[in-house]
């Protein structure tokens, strides 16, 4: 989860930008690396796919029930699988 988290933590290297930060009907366009992310947030990235992996690894949240069900290459990719 990246709540609380600044925009240099999410990126931790020069494979992804962050190029818009929407919070709300707010938008800031080539956000600081001290800009603080809250829930909700919604972000315009670019990156290498090895970036983007390493993203989602550290902000998705899986339930441990989840990763019990899940196949093995879906929780490498940060993919939850879908509820019932």
């Amino acid at each position: 989860d990246a709540a609380g988290k600044n925009v240099k933590w999410l990126l931790d290297g020069p494979y992804a930008r962050v190029l818009m930060v929407k919070r709300g009907e707010e938008e800031t366009w080539r956000p600081g690396s001290d800009v603080v992310l809250l829930p909700g947030d919604e972000l315009v990235m670019v990156s290498t796919r090895k970036a983007l992996d390493e993203i989602l690894r550290r902000t998705e949240e899986v339930r441990e029930e989840d990763r019990a069900n899940a196949l093995p290459s879906t929780i490498d990719k940060g993919v939850r699988p879908a509820s019932t």
